[in-house]
């Protein structure tokens, strides 16, 4: 399995991310990973303003400070998407009675990924659930805690 980590950055504004391996973090350094940012979300200034030094059309990523490095689990969701530290998942159930959201986080006590999740929690008494063998099928990323926080709070 390639590991892959997922940088998240902000400016305390705006939360960009994006993939790299670990293998690019290694051979070209940090800079390469502000260097892909802007590849990816900067672009080409728009103003015509040829007297402008800071463009308002693109971000400026001296300004972004890295905010979390997630790692990528090994497992894909329902939707092929990679699944990463940080990911907030439901898992779908064949009966569509239970559908849990769980922030996906590594716990170094036990070194494994987990989902957490309180109700399981209580109903469980325990900080692990046993899903059944299939429960991956069923998972589905539907946001992140970084840019959707509010998907876990209850209504």
């Amino acid at each position: 399995m390639e590991i892959k980590i997922r940088y998240v950055i902000s400016n305390g504004k705006d939360i960009l991310s994006a993939v790299f391996t670990l293998d690019e973090i290694q051979e070209n350094g940090i800079d390469f990973v502000y260097e892909q940012f802007e590849k990816q979300y900067g672009g080409e200034c728009n103003c015509l303003n040829e007297s402008c030094s800071v463009c308002e059309c693109e971000p400026v990523f001296d300004e972004y400070k890295i905010i979390s490095r997630d790692l990528f689990i090994g497992i894909q969701d329902k939707n092929g998407k990679d699944i990463y530290e940080g990911d907030i998942c439901k898992w779908h159930t064949t009966e569509d009675k239970f559908e849990p959201k769980w922030p996906i986080s590594y716990d170094r006590n036990v070194a494994a990924f987990k989902m957490n999740v309180l109700t399981l929690y209580q109903i469980f008494q325990s900080g692990y659930y046993q899903p059944p063998r299939d429960w991956i099928s069923g998972l589905e990323i539907i946001g992140n805690i970084y840019k959707n926080h509010e998907l876990l709070e209850d209504k």
